[in-house]
């Protein structure tokens, strides 16, 4: 028979341990997270241990929203002015390609799609353009008319992301965009959808929207 005494040391040693690796991981956590903690310990005081947790939860998805949403899926953003080959030409023909490529915006997205990042993306596309029309007021070259979305490394993206994608379609058309290419989409389900969402925009011309599989085949 082991000892009380003994067995009451190796509970304290537990103990011990166990208070020097939260204090260690305590130190190095973020200041919204250790909040979060002590939230947790006064709901878990004035209510019961369930509420605590529950309300951890809710505060752990809330904070990893709000990170999520601060990664940048834009991976670049250019031109295909600048994407152009390195084909021998004149230089007149070197600046009609150029002056043609400036009207033609291109973004490469990268990573998982859901609605917080591409509501950010949508908003950087549309004030692409209008500070394009803003700064063109006497040089129409300067107008983006064409839009190439490559969703080519992107993984996988919700549902909320393919209804703010045939929004932003929709509203690029008012923008004075005359053609949009999304490239890179298998074709599986999310594709069938946001072809039926797209179809479903009567202001928008059947011809307007192109889906192609390949991002060098767009171009």
């Amino acid at each position: 028979v082991i000892p009380n005494v003994v067995i009451g040391g190796m509970f304290v040693s537990f103990g011990v341990d166990f208070l020097g690796t939260t204090a260690r991981q305590y130190t190095s956590i973020k200041k919204v997270e250790s909040a979060l903690v002590w939230c947790m310990v006064a709901v878990s005081i004035c209510s019961t241990f369930t509420h605590a947790m529950l309300f951890g939860l809710i505060g752990s998805f809330v904070i990893f929203i709000h990170q999520y949403s601060l990664v940048n899926n834009m991976l670049r953003e250019t031109t295909l002015g600048v994407l152009m080959s390195h084909s021998e030409r004149t230089m007149k023909q070197e600046e009609i390609l150029k002056i043609a490529g400036t009207s033609v915006f291109i973004l490469r997205l990268t990573g998982y799609l859901y609605f917080a990042t591409v509501m950010k993306i949508s908003v950087s596309i549309q004030q692409r353009i209008i500070t394009r029309r803003l700064c063109s007021t006497q040089q129409t070259s300067c107008l983006i008319k064409q839009v190439v979305v490559d969703f080519t490394a992107v993984p996988n993206m919700d549902t909320s992301s393919l209804v703010t994608i045939s929004t932003l379609c929709e509203e690029l058309r008012g923008l004075g965009v005359e053609k949009v290419h999304l490239c890179g989409l298998k074709n599986d389900g999310r594709y069938k959808r946001l072809h039926r969402m797209l179809s479903k925009q009567v202001n928008l011309d059947a011809d307007y929207v192109t889906f192609q599989g390949d991002f060098g085949a767009t171009l």
